[in-house]
């Protein structure tokens, strides 16, 4: 498999790329250093601020990760997990039809929570937490929901096997209690007279009776035990099922079965439940509105965006489901095989979470590799770290190299500010500045502040400022900005406004002021960057004068934003009388 090698180590794969060096960096070559309460990063081979590798999710396919999913929790948490689940689901069994839903509700909680932990970046094995209502109730109707794709076919096939099966009464036995071949046919085409009902009635209860001869208590005799009373009822049961099926054909019942299993309607609702399946588990553990399961449009719309990862994706929660039953009869075998009476219920119960964490974690990793393309995740967090997963290991030397140093200084009058982008929305004036006289800029009233610049050989980019703000040193930050300017480099307006602020607290108010003149050229950063200017003027230099111009500015082109507002403010406190 190819990838990106380090430029020191060709032999080892990289992670990281410094902004300064540009070269490719593994953990050996890079350190980290204490800066307050963060750490922060260096590149050992110069200084500089190297920057982590990242790739897109879906550069790794879904179906190169699902394979992992199946050993995901046989970890000694995820066992752990496990079996503090089973003791879990073996007390909510004391509690009749509540614990039944307290064990749904504590079942699909560990599928939905695996799955959002897994959609962030997690790796381990995550158990649901919070005790309030919603949680428990919010993911048993989300999982209620996603097996109501089921029920057509589970109807369908429940009417063709009943049809399918033997009357409750042999044939023989109905013509001579009805005693009229034309009432047995009424009965097989299931018509019902009333007193035809009455007389079966009565015959079924002496059958009964019959059946049940045998094992009367008598009186004198010593009181059942439980199993006794539990033997008689299975032997009775079975004695009732052996006299019900007495005299049907196997060869003609096997011939209905199979015709039932070719019904048409039956393989296309087990198709439809295919397809449905799959994205309803998505969908509610995307956390999507509770009734979006039902809406074709964003069913259609999910399916479009998954493509073949949708079969990765059945696939995968088929191969699940199998293996659960499989695992479910293993770990009630072995209950059934040990002696010891708490044990084997909890295992098993332990045991039958386990395909729960891996449908979760298959379900996070569809949600992890295309979060993206459904909505549920933002572009920018469809990216992951490229290269070794491992901490920096490298150490500085004893004198890092230092920032790139200022040297010569030229003085440069600042820049105009420019009108808005077309494309950026044009706030509506007032109609008394509509009907005033034309708007000032900048460019009429120029700052007339001198401006130290650093002509150095060497080249700079952007990627730099940004590694300074990040760590945020204010000195190679300035540094920095200048060295850029002389190089004629392009600033981001964002950018510009964080160079304004680290400026500003380092007392280096002219460089401020240069820089918010930069942002104000551009259309998403130019009312926070006049604002902020014209307060650099007005607390910071000592210029009024210039102040009020920039806020006049701000107050013209921008009445509708917060920052337009507050120079409006501004501008009445100047135009006050002292």
């Amino acid at each position: 498999m190819s990838f990106t090698a380090c430029s020191v180590h060709p032999r080892a794969r990289a992670g990281w790329a410094c902004a300064t060096c540009e070269r490719q960096l593994c953990p050996d070559c890079v350190a980290t250093k204490k800066s307050g309460w963060t750490d922060v990063l260096y590149c050992v081979p110069c200084g500089g601020t190297p920057k982590r590798l990242l790739k897109r999710r879906d550069a790794v396919p879904l179906r190169k990760r699902v394979p992992g999913a199946f050993g995901f929790p046989l970890t000694s948490h995820g066992l752990l997990t496990m079996v503090a689940g089973g003791v879990v689901l073996w007390v909510l069994g004391f509690l009749g039809w509540l614990g039944a839903f307290l064990a749904a509700a504590v079942t699909w909680g560990y599928v939905f929570t695996q799955a959002k932990a897994t959609a962030a970046g997690s790796h381990e094995v995550t158990t649901p937490e919070g005790a309030a209502p919603g949680d428990l109730v919010v993911p048993a109707l989300r999982g209620l929901l996603t097996s109501v794709v089921w029920v057509p076919l589970v109807w369908r096939l429940f009417t063709l096997v009943t049809a399918a099966l033997p009357p409750p009464t042999p044939p023989a036995a109905l013509k001579y209690v009805t005693g009229s071949e034309d009432l047995q046919q009424q009965l097989e085409r299931g018509e019902m007279p009333p007193e035809v009902r009455e007389r079966l009635k009565a015959q079924e209860e002496r059958e009964r009776a019959e059946l049940e001869a045998p094992y009367q208590e008598d009186p004198k005799a010593p009181r059942a035990t439980p199993d006794d009373a539990r033997a008689r009822d299975r032997e009775l049961a079975e004695r009732m099922v052996r006299k019900q099926l007495a005299g049907v054909d196997p060869l003609a019942m096997l011939g209905r079965l199979v015709r039932v299993f070719l019904d048409p309607w039956l393989w296309f609702w087990f198709v439809v439940g295919l397809v449905w399946w799959p994205l309803t588990l998505l969908l509610a553990a995307a956390d999507a509105p509770i009734l979006s399961v039902f809406n074709p449009v964003m069913l259609v719309r999910v399916a479009s965006r998954l493509g073949s990862d949708l079969v990765v994706l059945l696939g995968s929660l088929l191969a699940v489901s199998l293996l659960g039953l499989a695992v479910s009869v293993l770990g009630w075998t072995m209950a059934a095989m040990l002696p010891v009476p708490v044990l084997p219920a909890v295992l098993a119960r332990a045991l039958g979470l386990y395909p729960q964490l891996v449908s979760g974690r298959i379900i996070g990793l569809c949600l992890y590799v295309r979060g993206a393309d459904l909505g549920y995740l933002h572009e920018n967090e469809a990216y992951e770290a490229e290269g070794p997963d491992e901490a920096p290991r490298g150490k500085l030397p004893e004198y890092a190299p230092p920032p790139p140093a200022v040297k010569d200084f030229t003085p440069i009058e600042l820049a105009p500010v420019a009108a808005p982008a077309p494309s950026a929305p044009k706030a509506t004036l007032a109609p008394e500045a509509a009907a005033g006289p034309p708007v000032p800029t900048l460019a009429e009233h120029p700052a007339g502040v001198p401006l130290e610049l650093a002509r150095t050989p060497e080249t700079y980019t952007v990627g730099m400022l940004e590694g300074a703000l990040a760590e945020k040193n204010a000195h190679r930050t300035v540094g920095l900005f200048q060295s850029l300017v002389a190089q004629a480099t392009p600033i981001p307006g964002a950018l510009l406004l964080q160079v304004g602020r680290a400026a500003t607290s380092i007392g280096q108010h002219v460089v401020a002021a240069h820089a918010l003149t930069q942002a104000t050229n551009d259309a998403e950063t130019a009312p926070t960057a006049l604002v902020l200017l014209g307060r650099i003027y007005l607390e910071k230099l000592g210029d009024p004068g210039r102040a009020q111009h920039v806020f006049q500015v701000a107050a013209a082109r921008y009445p509708q934003t917060e920052a337009g507002r507050f120079a409006a403010e501004r501008l009445k406190t100047l135009a006050a009388p002292q």
